[in-house]
C-alpha cells in the first residue's frame, strides 16, 4: 500500500472558479472532506513515519480537464 508522511494538494492556479474536492472513496460532491479553489493548498501531516495511506485519498473536480499538483514526502 503506498504511504507518505506529508502530502500537499494544490488546485490548478489557472482553474478559475472550479471546485476541487478532497474525499475518501465513499465521498461525493455533497459529502466530502475538504473543498479547495484555484491556487489553494491543503496539507496533510502524519505525526509518525508514513502513516498516510495514499489509496484512501480521492480527488474530484466539478470542471473537466483541470490539474491538481501533489507533493509528498516519504521516510
Amino acid at each position: 500500500v503506498p504511504r507518505a508522511q506529508y502530502i500537499a494538494i494544490q488546485a490548478d492556479p489557472d482553474a478559475g472558479g472550479a471546485k476541487f474536492y478532497i474525499l475518501n472513496d465513499g465521498g461525493s460532491a455533497t459529502d466530502y472532506g475538504v473543498l479547495i479553489y484555484a491556487t489553494q493548498v491543503w496539507p496533510i501531516y502524519s505525526t509518525d513515519s508514513n502513516l498516510i495511506r495514499l489509496d484512501h485519498i480521492w480527488l474530484r473536480c466539478d470542471t473537466a480537464g483541470k490539474i491538481v499538483n501533489i507533493c509528498f514526502i516519504t521516510r
